[in-house]
């Protein structure tokens, strides 16, 4: 999985291995037949995918990052940090 996102992640590029994780497009819990399917993963940093699974972010069907409406109006500057690339 690393290699196919180049060793970083998909949101912000952050290249520290231990600070990457395979998140899961699909619930694993919801959608068992692609469990261990690659093209069902991103390569996030930790931060991005709580953001992730906390449904801050999202992947549109043509796999654009997609940034909730809620994040700027409840984190503000903080909204900057975190998603400033997208």
């Amino acid at each position: 999985m690393l290699a196919n996102y180049e060793d970083s992640c998909s949101v912000c590029d952050l290249n520290v291995p231990e600070l990457l994780v395979a998140a899961h497009i699909h619930s694993w819990a919801d959608d068992v037949e692609n469990r261990l399917n690659l093209s069902n993963t991103l390569c996030l940093c930790v931060l991005h995918h709580a953001a992730f699974d906390k449904g801050f972010l999202s992947i549109s069907d043509d796999w654009k990052i997609l940034v909730s409406h809620d994040v700027k109006r409840k984190f503000g500057e903080v909204e900057e940090l975190m998603f400033s690339k997208l």
